[in-house]
């Protein structure tokens, strides 16, 4: 059955809904701290905050390919999860000219994903791919600084709102200031300069909250979270401890070494440290969508690097409670009617519904069934009718 009537309806700004559904598929956008560590030689010892949310809390991002019966899902994916777009290395330019935005998207819309991750930007400041260097050493005028900031925000509202249109539920993080790596830090020992290169992040990030809220999209304050966990550029940590265990927090390892925070590489962090981002994106999740996913405990934190518990849980004394790290929008993150993601209600968004309904798009489902039916049309206009408050 296919839809293709009109209807008139009054237009009004939009009201929040409570849009309670937990994850048919998730998708992600993002670099190597997203993308599936198994693609990397420190695979064989760490994994991703995404491989976790697979692998223990069973979140379906999609076949890899050898399920598949594929060799590769080609760039910007490779072998692992066929939703999981972040690339390792990307910075936002690479993640539109490799099209991981539209790739998502369309998961949205063809491949059922009710809920799209974008955590990408770090590499665009970082001293890999970015001009951390050059800042740092003063080299760059603030005028340069200004303008690549101001590129790499066009970029990430771009990346937001074709992820947006695709009727999938967002969730935005920001920035992760890779001054707290062990390689950077080690690399660019001078204090203040590390400050300066890392007020890139500071301003990157708050302007990437001020567009998802505008938008009514709840963010992940990945800065405040981690330098909760390490530590600012005047106050390193040593450890966090994790059930009574001390996770070195300024220290690299292999196998051998699983109370070390970062792997080989002193980039990227280890599965303990991603444990902790898991249950920071699961905590945005549940509270902005209440997709129901249980938090990893510390236990399984320590048991994914063959740890066992010395103590008590310990986390929340010294991060707090995770809610605090999600900014909510004021009016709740979206409304089920505007399925065109417009920001308001018009005769447009019954256009919209209709094209969602015959393509299966998770927004179609407008009573929150989990699925898409023609009882989601009075849904829809029961949702429509119900005004702004």
């Amino acid at each position: 059955m296919r839809f293709g009537t009109a209807i008139t309806a009054t237009v009004c700004a939009l009201p929040y809904l409570a849009d309670a559904q937990p994850i048919t598929k998730l998708g992600a956008i993002g670099d190597s701290l997203t993308d599936e560590y198994a693609e990397q030689g420190y695979g064989s010892y760490a994994m991703s905050w995404t491989e976790l949310l697979v692998d223990l809390r069973g979140i379906d991002m999609g076949p890899t390919a050898s399920q598949a019966g594929v060799g590769n899902w080609g760039e910007p994916r490779r072998t692992m999860y066929e939703d999981n777009w972040a690339r390792y290395g990307a910075t936002t330019d690479d993640a539109i000219n490799t099209g991981q935005h539209t790739g998502a998207a369309e998961g949205g819309t063809l491949r059922n994903v009710s809920h799209i991750v974008i955590f990408i930007g770090g590499n665009d400041f970082g001293p890999a791919h970015g001009p951390y260097a050059d800042v740092y050493d003063g080299n760059w005028t603030q005028n340069q600084i200004d303008a690549h900031v101001g590129h790499k925000l066009a970029n990430a509202e771009a990346i937001m709102d074709v992820a947006i249109a695709s009727g999938a539920k967002v969730v935005v993080a920001n920035l992760f200031d890779f001054g707290a790596m062990v390689s950077v830090e080690r690399a660019y020992q001078d204090l203040a300069k590390r400050q300066l290169a890392s007020a890139m992040y500071d301003e990157f990030s708050e302007h990437v909250e001020q567009m998802a809220m505008a938008r009514e999209v709840p963010v992940l304050d990945m800065l405040a979270l981690n330098r909760a966990i390490f530590g600012t550029h005047t106050e390193d940590h040593e450890y966090l401890v994790i059930a009574g265990r001390n996770i070195k927090l300024n220290q690299k390892g292999t196998e051998g070494t699983p109370d070390r925070a970062f792997v080989n590489d002193g980039t990227h962090p280890r599965t303990t440290i991603q444990g902790v981002w898991c249950n920071a994106f699961i905590e945005a999740l549940n509270l902005a969508y209440d997709t129901g996913i249980q938090p990893l405990t510390e236990t399984e934190i320590l048991a994914t690097v063959g740890l066992t518990p010395s103590g008590p849980d310990a986390l929340a004394s010294q991060l707090g409670e995770l809610s605090q790290y999600v900014i909510l929008p004021p009016n709740g993150p979206g409304c089920l009617a505007d399925t065109n993601s417009d920001g308001m209600l018009s005769p447009a968004d019954f256009s919209a519904w209709v094209a969602a309904f015959n393509t299966g798009a998770p927004v179609c489902d407008q009573n929150d069934d989990g699925s898409c039916t023609p009882a989601d049309f009075s849904a829809w206009v029961a949702n429509y009718n119900a005004g702004c408050p």
